[in-house]
């Protein structure tokens, strides 16, 4: 849903089916990647360790997480504290998300 909405706007947009092909498709495309979305839950490699592989490889990745638990929960601030530009919330409204999105991408 994110992609559809995000290539609507007129993004270029790269999907993982998983944490650890999105660690290895940003591993294989250095400096191509403005911003990357995660999801908390992911299969084979979960959002924080995928976030903190990212930010392994790049430090100053930028890295939207998407969760579907409240915006307060612990691993959203979690997450944020170790390096993510912000966090959506689903389900996903298209103007917050595209504000999001543009924050992020805004950020030093």
């Amino acid at each position: 849903m994110i992609g559809r909405i995000l290539t609507r706007a007129g993004y270029t947009v790269m999907t993982a089916c998983d944490g650890k092909e999105a660690v290895d498709s940003y591993r294989r495309e250095p400096g191509k990647i403005s911003l990357v979305i995660l999801d908390l839950m992911m299969p084979k490699m979960g959002g924080q360790k995928c976030l903190e592989e990212i930010l392994r490889i790049d430090p100053k990745a930028k890295v939207l997480i998407a969760t579907g638990v409240s915006l307060d929960d612990e691993r959203t601030e979690l997450a944020t504290k170790f390096g993510a530009k912000g966090s959506i919330h689903k389900p996903y409204d298209t103007t917050k998300l595209l504000r999001a999105v543009r924050d992020a991408l805004d950020k030093d």
